[in-house]
């Protein structure tokens, strides 16, 4: 992967500045390599191999961009922004359990780049001499090129796994509301987001919209940090954020001797809720005069309260009552500790 580039930075007026460029992105497979041949069933009818140092299949493209910034008074400001991008390795996700299967995949013959185009605005305004900050975004991003497993799909017991990929179009939109202070003895910030992410994939069962595997619209964050002296820290994060969209099954049938789930819809139920509380405890050493090295204790605790997020959600059939079907939830973490010594010198 290569990449020419060129920005530059423009004060328009004595309120306005322009940032501006222009991105060239070059992607190459060079062999030594055998690359299946699919046809348009989504079937491998053969292959082709090249030898090594052979360059075959090249993406290109320009990636423009474009930034506002306009000053409304010493405190606060509006920003705007546009740009395109190119992505050559790509995650596909297969998110029947809720845990999703993340298979990173290169672009390649029979995989395209995804290509988005985003646009932003915000609105920046300060509080108290600059001590408090604020800002709220809004965004919207269109992506081409997006890759999802088909129904059912097994990609990790198949060996020619382009047979069950699809391709289809995606888009993302959503706002941001942060408040920060970075001065005084206690920092931090409070952050709130609501965003969505779906997708329209080609040849599965839903023709529609549906949520992408990381669609989590809900997603609040306190930070905070206080100075206790001036060796001791002490630091707090608690989030809480919508679950990850999953399959799940709402009736299954029979046919002959096979018991079949049946799905309304990609990706229509979500985990349960997730959030947790991380604490951390940061403690340096006393600084000697005419010494460079400085080192520093952390102590923290993730998932301080130990809550039990759900990582895994799992539909298996009831042992009482063979006709239902029960949810089985799995947790791999509940509270962990943690220490780590860190030194500069």
């Amino acid at each position: 992967e290569s990449a020419f580039y060129l920005s530059n930075q423009q004060k328009i007026t004595e309120n306005l500045t322009l940032d501006y460029g222009l991105r060239y992105s070059i992607f190459q497979n060079i062999g030594k390599a055998t690359v299946n041949k699919v046809d348009d069933n989504y079937n491998v009818v053969g292959d082709t191999t090249y030898g090594r140092g052979e360059i075959y299949n090249t993406y290109h493209g320009l990636e423009p961009r474009i930034g506002l910034n306009y000053v409304l008074s010493d405190n606060q400001s509006v920003k705007a922004s546009y740009s395109k991008t190119r992505q050559y390795l790509l995650i596909a996700s297969n998110s029947n359990t809720g845990s999703p299967l993340d298979v990173w995949v290169s672009a390649n013959p029979n995989i395209k780049p995804q290509v988005a185009d985003q646009y932003s605005l915000g609105y920046f305004r300060n509080f108290m001499d600059n001590r408090i900050e604020t800002s709220l975004e809004f965004y919207y991003k269109n992506m081409q090129n997006q890759i999802a497993f088909d129904e059912f799909a097994q990609p990790q017991f198949n060996p020619d796994m382009e047979e069950d990929l699809r391709f289809g179009k995606g888009k993302a939109y959503g706002l941001e509301l942060m408040i920060r202070k970075n001065t005084g003895r206690l920092s931090g910030w409070l952050s709130y987001s609501y965003s969505r992410s779906m997708r329209k994939i080609n040849d599965i069962q839903e023709k529609d919209w549906y949520p992408s595997p990381y669609d989590r619209p809900h997603d609040l964050t306190l930070v905070a940090m206080y100075d206790l002296t001036p060796r001791v820290s002490l630091s707090a994060n608690w989030t809480i954020k919508s679950g990850r969209p999953l399959n799940a099954p709402a009736a299954r049938y029979e046919y002959g001797n096979l018991v079949i789930p049946y799905y309304p819809g990609r990706n229509q139920d979500r985990m349960p809720t997730y959030h947790r509380l991380d604490l951390g405890i940061t403690i340096q050493a006393k600084k000697k005069p005419n010494r460079n090295f400085h080192g520093e204790w952390v102590f923290s605790i993730y998932n301080a309260y130990g809550h039990k997020n759900a990582d895994a959600l799992y539909f298996t059939q009831s042992t009482n009552t063979p006709y239902k079907t029960k949810a089985m939830r799995t947790s791999y973490f509940s509270f962990f500790p943690s220490v780590s010594y860190n030194f500069e010198f």
